[in-house]
C-alpha cells in the first residue's frame, strides 16, 4: 500500500486493525481469533485474511487501515479515508444514486413476488392432499369386504394410491428445498446490492475528499467505474440463475398439480369400486338400458354415457381395455360404470 501526503495534519492513534474492525462492529471477536490465530500460523496480513475468509468486505478494511494511517491512503483495496470519528457507512452520500440500484431493487421486488406465489401453491397443494388422506381413512373404515370379482385387484390399487401419496411428501419437501434456495440466493443478492451501494458511496466520499490531486481523482474514477461494471455484471448473472431457478420450480409445480388431479379422480374411483364390490351382487347391470364410459382422453378425463349394458370386463372400447364395471361416480347416479385404461 502507498501512503497520500497527509499536509503535516494530525493523525489519529493508532490502534490494532483487528480492533478498530471489532469495536465498530464490522466484525465479531470469535472472527478477528480465528484471524489473529490463522495470521500467526500463515504470516498473511490480517486485512487479507479478514477479507478472504469473508469476515469484512475489502472497503470496510480499506477503511480501517486508512484509520490507522490517520487520513487518505491508497491500500490494495483502493483508496480510503479513514472513519475519523464516525463509520463509513455514515459518511454522506452524494446526491447521484447509483445507476444499477433502481432495477436491482426491481429485481428482487420480482422474485419475492414469485416466491410468495409458490408459497401459495404449496400450501394449496398441501392442503388438497391432506383432503385425499382422509378421504382413504374413510376408506379404509369402511364395512368388512363380501367376496365379489374384482375386490382385490381394487383394494390392491387402493394401496398402489397409497404409496403415490407418501412419493408426493417427498415431492413437497424437494419443492419447499426449492424455494428455501431461491430465497437464500434472493438474499445474497440483497446484500451484494447492499455491499455495492456502500463501496459506490464509499469511493464517490474519497473523491471528494481527494479533490485537490487531479492523479488520485482520475485513478478513483477509474476504480469506481471498474467496481460498477463487475457490480452489474455479477448481478446480471444472479439475476438469470434466479430466473432459471423459478422456472423450474413453476414447471414442478405445475406437474405436481396434474398429477394430484389425476390422483384424485383416481382415488374417487377407487372408492367407490370397492363399495360397489363389498355390496353388489354380479349381473346386476346385465338388463341396463344405458351405462357410463370413464376414461381418459387427450384433454384429461372424460366421462360418456352409452345405450345398453355396460361390456363386460377385459373387453375393449377402441384402443383401451375395460378394467371393471362399478357404479358411476357421480353421487345420485344409479347407471353402471366401466372403467377403461389403455
Amino acid at each position: 500500500m502507498a501512503a497520500l501526503p497527509d499536509n503535516g495534519g494530525p493523525r489519529m492513534r493508532a490502534e490494532p486493525l483487528g480492533s478498530l474492525l471489532a469495536s465498530r462492529g464490522h466484525i465479531t471477536e470469535e472472527q478477528l481469533e480465528l484471524a489473529l490465530t490463522e495470521q500467526k500460523a500463515t504470516g498473511r496480513p490480517l486485512g487479507e485474511i479478514i477479507v478472504t475468509r469473508g469476515f469484512a468486505p475489502a472497503p470496510t478494511v480499506a477503511q480501517a487501515l486508512a484509520t490507522q494511517h490517520g487520513g487518505l491512503l491508497k491500500t490494495e483495496y483502493g483508496f480510503a479515508t479513514g472513519w475519523g470519528g464516525q463509520e463509513a457507512s455514515q459518511a454522506p452520500v452524494p446526491a447521484a444514486e447509483p445507476v444499477a440500484e433502481a432495477p436491482r431493487n426491481d429485481e428482487v421486488d420480482k422474485l419475492r413476488a414469485s416466491l410468495d406465489e409458490h408459497r401459495n401453491a404449496l400450501d394449496a397443494w398441501k392442503q388438497s392432499h391432506t383432503q385425499l388422506e382422509e378421504r382413504l381413512a374413510q376408506a379404509q373404515q369402511a364395512a368388512p369386504p363380501v367376496d365379489g370379482p374384482g375386490l382385490a385387484q381394487a383394494e390392491a390399487e387402493r394401496e398402489t394410491l397409497q404409496a403415490e401419496l407418501a412419493a408426493r411428501d417427498s415431492a413437497i419437501e424437494q419443492l419447499q428445498a426449492s424455494v428455501a434456495t431461491v430465497e437464500a440466493g434472493r438474499a445474497e443478492l440483497e446484500r451484494a446490492v447492499a455491499n455495492e451501494v456502500e463501496r459506490g458511496a464509499a469511493l464517490r466520499a474519497e473523491l471528494a475528499a481527494a479533490g485537490a490531486s487531479e492523479s488520485v481523482r482520475a485513478e478513483l474514477e477509474e476504480r469506481l467505474a471498474v467496481l460498477e461494471a463487475e457490480a452489474a455484471e455479477r448481478l446480471t448473472a444472479a439475476a438469470a440463475e434466479f430466473d432459471s431457478a423459478r422456472d423450474g420450480l413453476e414447471q414442478q409445480l405445475a406437474a405436481a398439480h396434474e398429477r394430484t388431479a389425476s390422483l384424485e379422480a383416481e382415488v374417487a374411483t377407487r372408492d367407490a369400486d370397492i363399495a360397489e364390490l363389498r355390496t353388489v351382487p354380479s349381473g346386476r347391470w346385465d338388463s341396463a338400458e344405458s351405462h357410463l364410459v370413464f376414461f381418459q382422453g387427450a384433454q384429461g378425463y372424460e366421462l360418456v354415457e352409452r345405450s345398453g349394458p355396460p361390456p363386460s370386463e377385459g373387453s375393449r372400447i377402441g384402443a383401451q381395455i375395460v378394467a371393471r364395471i362399478s357404479s358411476a361416480p357421480i353421487p345420485g347416479s344409479a347407471l353402471p360404470c366401466a372403467y377403461l385404461v389403455a
